[in-house]
This record gives C-alpha cells, sequence and structure tokens, in this order.
C-alpha cells in the first residue's frame, strides 16, 4: 500500500475504505468455504511511507496504520466462526518508510532497491 506520510491517519487519503473492502472479500475466501481462520501462509500488507522526513518516528506511523486497521477490522462483519478472529490472524503487516524522493533521491534509491531484493 502506497502511502504518503502526511496522509496517516486521513480516512479516506489513506486508501482505507479499499482496504476495508479486501479484509471483507479475504474474509469470505477464507470462511466461506469453511475454511480455517489460522491460513498457513499469510498475505503481507506492506505500507510504503512515502516522503518519511525522520521528524515522526517510524514506530509511531506503524503503530496509527495498525489503529487504524484494527479500528476497521473491529467493525466489519465477520462470518461465522470468525467474530473473535483478529487482523493479524489474517494478514502480516509491515511498514517500510522511504526518504523524501526529491531531497533525498540516493537514500531513496537505496531504500528502494532494500525494499525491492525482499521480493
Amino acid at each position: 500500500v502506497n502511502m504518503w506520510t502526511h496522509e496517516i491517519g486521513r480516512h479516506q487519503a489513506a486508501n482505507l475504505p479499499l482496504l476495508r473492502t479486501v479484509f471483507e472479500v479475504h474474509l469470505r475466501l477464507m470462511r466461506g468455504g469453511g475454511g480455517d481462520t489460522k491460513q498457513t501462509t499469510k498475505p503481507l500488507l506492506l505500507f510504503i511511507l512515502r516522503d518519511w522526513d525522520e521528524s515522526t518516528p517510524s514506530d509511531s506511523l506503524r503503530e496509527t496504520i495498525v489503529q487504524d486497521l484494527s479500528k476497521i477490522w473491529e467493525e466489519i462483519t465477520k462470518p461465522p466462526g470468525s467474530e473473535e478472529a483478529q487482523l493479524t490472524d489474517f494478514f502480516q503487516l509491515e511498514c517500510e518508510c522511504l526518504p523524501h524522493f526529491k531531497f533525498q533521491k540516493q537514500e531513496w534509491g537505496e531504500k528502494v532497491e532494500q525494499i525491492s531484493r525482499r521480493f
């Protein structure tokens, strides 16, 4: 999920309505056929936080994202048998902060290369 750091905490700007749909559809697919809530491989939701200037600690940004996602998770209707399931039962959550592209191009490129090597 590509997100500008200044959009974190802003519901519409942070693509949270789309993530709500992702959660609901994934739950239906996993539980609709009587599947187990404990998947062997959980999809990764990787948040790429753009234009991070280090004025806000990355852990604080991650915490805000997790809080927003948890709120959405609590609000969605879950299929029978999944009512008590946690978001982390279905998804891996990770955040990576990218330096400002315009002002820190070299650091930005290095970080993008580091992230791309993971895949």
